[in-house]
């Protein structure tokens, strides 16, 4: 192969790889819009489930939020923000619109690993709310 080959050869292998470079910072960047995107779909969604709530309860709820911003369908994520809505705060009868908080206990709280000293504590504040 003469020299003038072999320079064709490597200007070639380098425009690959400039070609390359650029594939994978494009790809990148697409990659940090998409996400980006679906944050601001899911804010979308967590403002409007939130928007009879109290502004502290709507700051609550963003915190409680925050296991399911995995979740990329839509859909999916706003039936658990629903769902984790109406399970943290009740609808006080009294003031129409307005939301209290209720109790929520975990699957793994179990009174029998409580002292009953603490269980009468715990029965009293929740009554006390």
């Amino acid at each position: 192969m003469d020299v003038e080959g072999i320079a064709k050869i490597e200007e070639a292998e380098s425009k690959v790889s400039q070609l390359d470079e650029k594939l994978k910072t494009t790809i990148q960047e697409l990659q940090a819009l998409k996400q980006e995107k679906l944050v601001l779909e899911q804010n979308a969604i967590i403002a409007s489930v939130a928007s009879d709530l109290a502004e502290t309860q709507k700051e609550k709820l963003m915190e409680m939020v925050s296991p399911y911003r995995s979740i990329k369908d839509l859909k999916v994520f706003e039936a658990r923000v629903e769902a984790l809505k109406e399970s943290t705060f009740k609808v006080d009868e009294g003031t129409p619109g307005l939301f209290k908080e209720s109790t929520v206990t975990s699957a793994t709280d179990s009174t029998s690993d409580m002292d009953e000293n603490v269980l009468r504590y715990a029965q009293f504040m929740a009554k006390n709310k």
